[in-house]
């Protein structure tokens, strides 16, 4: 079975899915991100929390119940 990994990494989350080649959904995951506001109309976001978010939403996806191959 083919199996593909996407991976989406917004302002306000990291998603992450897989889906088989029938495009059904096997498994997903997401983890929050924060935005700080050092200053009033400033917004900032830390490029290693993307980094720390996407691979806990990987980590969920490998522990998940996918199908054995």
């Amino acid at each position: 079975m083919s199996l593909f990994l996407g991976l989406d990494i917004g302002t306000s989350c990291v998603k992450a899915i897989i889906v088989d080649a029938e495009d059904r959904e096997q498994a997903a995951a997401e983890a929050p991100l924060s935005i700080d506001r050092p200053q009033p109309l400033w917004s900032e976001q830390h490029p290693d929390a993307w980094w720390a978010a996407a691979a806990a939403v990987l980590d969920r996806l490998a522990s998940s119940a996918l199908p054995a191959r």
